[in-house]
C-alpha cells in the first residue's frame, strides 16, 4: 500500500479518539506516524474546509524538527519537550508514543503551554493506550498493511527499507548495535508490547522480529528460526531469508529452542539450493520418480539407509522392522534408482535429494497456499 494512502487510513482511525482527548483536555493536539508524517489533528477554530485540511495532513515536520525530538527518547510516557524556535518548535509541547504489540505506530504532540497538569496527564496516557489497541486490531483485519509494512522493512527497494528502517529506528523499535531477524510461524505471539529496543513484523503467517544481540526474543515457540548477526539495514533480506530457512529446518526437526543459522550444520549445504524437481535430479538422477511415485515408506527406508551409509542392521533398527522387510524394500528402491545408490557420494546424493524434499514439505505444511 502506497504511504500516503496507508497514513490516510490511520488518520481517519485515528481522528476520532484525537477529538475525544480534545473535549476532554481543551488543548491543541496533534497525531503524527514514525516519520512524523501528520495523521490527524484536533478541531481548528474556525473548522478548515477539506481542501486545506488535505494539504495540511501531507506535512510532514521539518529536518530541524525531527532531530531536535528525537534527542528526547519519546516512550510511552509522556516527555515534555522545551520549545526552539531554532528547531522550529515554537512551543513547549508533550510528546508520547503510540505503540501496539507489532512496534510503534506513531507520537501525540500536544501543546504544554501553561504546563500540563498530572490528571490531564493520565487522560492522556488512556487515550494513546485506546489508539495502540484500535491500530492494532485495524492491522489484524487489514493484513495487506502489515504485508506493505513487511515489504518495506525486508523487500529490495533499497529507498524504502531505508526509510522504514529509519523511521522504527528514530523512536527506538529497532536496535542500534547488531541484532538477529528471529522467524516464528503463526500469529499468535504475546499481546504484551515488546521491550525498548525490538522491532516487530506480523505477516499473514508468521511473526517476524528484529531483536538485539544477547537480549531476550519478544516472539518464541517450536520452529522459531534466528538469522546470523546483522549490523546494518542493507542485510536485512539476507537475514530474514536466513531466519525462515533456519525456521523450515526446526520444524521439520521439532525443535524446541530457537535455531540458529551458524548452528545449521550440514543443512547451510542446501540453504541456496532450488526447491524444484530439476534440482533433486542433478543431486541424485531418477529420485523424483521415487518421491513422486512410490509408497511414502520407500522414500522414508531410502532416506534412513542413506544417513547411515548403507548399514542395514542400523536401518532396520531405526525403521523398527525387520531386516527381510528392509530387503524387500531396497529391491523396490534399486528398481528405481538403481543398484549401489546408497554408496558413496551416490549416497550422499540421494541423502541430499530427500532432505531437499522434506524441506519442500515443511514449508508447504507450515505456509499453505
Amino acid at each position: 500500500m502506497p504511504g500516503e494512502e496507508h497514513r490516510a487510513r490511520l488518520g481517519s482511525l485515528l481522528q476520532p479518539f484525537v477529538d475525544d482527548l480534545h473535549e476532554d483536555i481543551r488543548r491543541s493536539l496533534a497525531v503524527t506516524d514514525t516519520g512524523i508524517w501528520l495523521l490527524s489533528f484536533s478541531t481548528q477554530e474556525p473548522e478548515l474546509d477539506a481542501g486545506r485540511s488535505a494539504a495540511i495532513l501531507n506535512r510532514r515536520a521539518s529536518a530541524p524538527a525531527r532531530r531536535y525530538v528525537a534527542q528526547f527518547d519519546i516512550g510511552e510516557e509522556p516527555v515534555r519537550i522545551p520549545a526552539s524556535a531554532a528547531h522550529d518548535i515554537p512551543l513547549d509541547r508533550v510528546g508520547v508514543m503510540i505503540r501496539t504489540p507489532q512496534g510503534p505506530v506513531g507520537f501525540m504532540w500536544i501543546i504544554d503551554r501553561p504546563p500540563m497538569s498530572d490528571a490531564d496527564l493520565a487522560v492522556v496516557r488512556r487515550a494513546v493506550a485506546r489508539m495502540g489497541s484500535a491500530v492494532h486490531a485495524f492491522w489484524l483485519a487489514n493484513p495487506e498493511v502489515l504485508a506493505s509494512r513487511h515489504q518495506a522493512l525486508f523487500g529490495d527497494d533499497r529507498y524504502a527499507r531505508s526509510q522504514a528502517w529509519s523511521a522504527l529506528r528514530s523512536t527506538g523499535g529497532v536496535p542500534r548495535g547488531p541484532w538477529r531477524v528471529a522467524f516464528t510461524h503463526g500469529t499468535d505471539g504475546p499481546f504484551e508490547h515488546p521491550p525498548q529496543g525490538t522491532a516487530v513484523v506480523l505477516l499473514s503467517d508468521a511473526v517476524v522480529t528484529v531483536t538485539p544481540e544477547g537480549a531476550p526474543l519478544w516472539c518464541e515457540g517450536s520452529g522459531t528460526g534466528l538469522s546470523e548477526v546483522g549490523h546494518q539495514p542493507d542485510e536485512l533480506p539476507r537475514r530474514l531469508a536466513q531466519a525462515r530457512y533456519a525456521h523450515e529446518v526446526a520444524v521439520l526437526e521439532r525443535r524446541d529452542a530457537a535455531l540458529r543459522w551458524e548452528d545449521l550444520g550440514t543443512w547451510l549445504l542446501l540453504a541456496a539450493v532450488p526447491r524444484t524437481a530439476d534440482a533433486m535430479d542433478t543431486l541424485s538422477p531418477g529420485v523424483t520418480t521415487l518421491l513422486r511415485h512410490a509408497d511414502p515408506a520407500l522414500v522414508d527406508t531410502a532416506r534412513v539407509i542413506a544417513e547411515h551409509g548403507g548399514r542395514m542392521a542400523v536401518a532396520a533398527r531405526e525403521l523398527h522392522i525387520h531386516r527381510a522387510t528392509l530387503y524387500q524394500r531396497l529391491e523396490r528402491i534399486n528398481d528405481l534408482l538403481g543398484p549401489g545408490w546408497h554408496e558413496g557420494w551416490r549416497g550422499l546424493g540421494v541423502l541430499a535429494a530427500l532432505r531437499l524434499s522434506q524441506l519442500g514439505e515443511s514449508v508447504l505444511a507450515s505456509h499453505p497456499a
